[in-house]
C-alpha cells in the first residue's frame, strides 16, 4: 500500500500552494482602484453632458410651448416675462403663464436649480430695436451650460440684446477683470430668441 502511495505522489508532483501573497493582493487592488476610478471619471462627464442635453431640451420645448400659446390663446404676443436682464423670476413668470394656458404641465427647472445654473426669460419692449415692434412680441430664454462651451447668447445673433436690455452679462470667470465692472452675473451660454426685437 506505501509503494502505490508513493508511486502516486510520484504521478502527482504538485503541491498543495498557501494563499496569495501580500504584494499580490496590494497589485490587485491597485488595479482594482485604477478602473474604478477610470469608471467613476467616465459616469460623471456623462452626468454633466446628459444634464446640458436635458437643458437644451427645455429650452426647444418650451420655445414650441410659445407658440403654441399664441395659437390657443389667439393673441398677438407672447406671455408677459419682463423687460430686464433675463433672469429666473421672470422665466418663473412665463412658465406660470403657459401653466395658465394649459400649454404646459408642472414646472421647468434647470437640473441642478441652484444660483448659478437656473432658466432664464425675458420679453421684449415697444418698438425694440426700432422694429415697430409691439411689448411681448419676442421671447428670449436661455440656460448656463455646464460643459466648456466657446457659444454664447450674445453670438448666437447679430447683436446682444433683445429690445434694449443685454442678454447676458460678461462672466468674470472667463474673461478679464476690466470687462466685469462688478457684474459677475454668467453670459447664457445656450439660448433661443425669437421674434422682430431678436437682432
Amino acid at each position: 500500500m506505501t509503494k502505490v502511495l508513493n508511486r502516486f505522489s510520484a504521478l502527482n508532483p504538485q503541491k498543495r500552494q498557501g494563499g496569495f501573497t501580500l504584494i499580490e493582493l496590494l497589485v490587485v487592488i491597485a488595479i482594482i482602484a485604477v478602473l474604478a476610478a477610470v469608471v467613476l471619471v467616465a459616469l460623471g462627464n456623462a452626468r454633466t453632458r446628459a444634464r446640458d442635453a436635458r437643458r437644451v431640451s427645455d429650452l426647444n420645448n418650451v420655445a414650441l410651448a410659445l407658440e403654441v400659446y399664441l395659437d390657443t390663446t389667439n393673441v398677438a404676443t407672447y406671455p408677459t416675462a419682463g423687460v430686464a436682464a433675463p433672469s429666473n423670476a421672470q422665466w418663473a413668470t412665463m412658465v406660470t403663464s403657459l401653466r395658465g394656458a394649459n400649454v404646459i404641465q408642472g414646472t421647468i427647472e434647470d437640473p441642478i436649480n441652484t444660483a448659478e445654473m437656473l432658466y432664464r426669460a425675458q420679453t421684449n419692449l415697444a418698438n425694440a430695436n426700432g422694429t415697430g415692434a409691439a411689448v411681448d412680441t419676442s421671447y428670449l430664454i436661455g440656460a448656463d451650460l455646464e460643459t466648456t462651451s466657446t457659444a454664447s447668447c450674445a453670438s448666437d445673433y447679430d447683436g446682444p440684446n433683445i429690445g434694449t436690455v443685454a442678454v447676458g452679462a460678461t462672466d468674470c470667470s472667463e474673461n478679464a477683470a476690466s470687462d466685469c465692472a462688478g457684474d459677475d452675473t454668467q453670459e447664457l451660454d445656450y439660448c433661443i430668441c425669437n421674434g422682430p426685437a431678436c437682432e
